[in-house]
């Protein structure tokens, strides 16, 4: 079974990208709920955040805490 998100990391699936670096990318939700909703995944795959290493998991929710700032700014 192929992994949307895969896709969209190696660029093989179009996407809004909002942000990349070397572990992590965000990008807008194809089908938002509210305004400026971006979803902020990371390149390596994992089945569940559960199987993320927590350095990881912990780099993953800073980023997210940045991205959040800078969509309540943009919008």
């Amino acid at each position: 079974m192929s992994c949307i998100f895969c896709s969209i990391v190696n660029k093989n699936k179009e996407a809004s990208y909002v942000y990349e670096d070397n572990n992590f990318i965000a990008i807008m939700d194809k089908y938002p709920i509210s305004i400026g909703h971006t979803l902020v995944i990371p390149k390596n795959h994992y089945q569940t955040i559960l199987d993320m290493p927590l350095n990881e998991a912990a780099m993953l929710y800073v980023l997210v805490i940045h991205i959040a700032k800078a969509v309540i700014k943009g919008v």
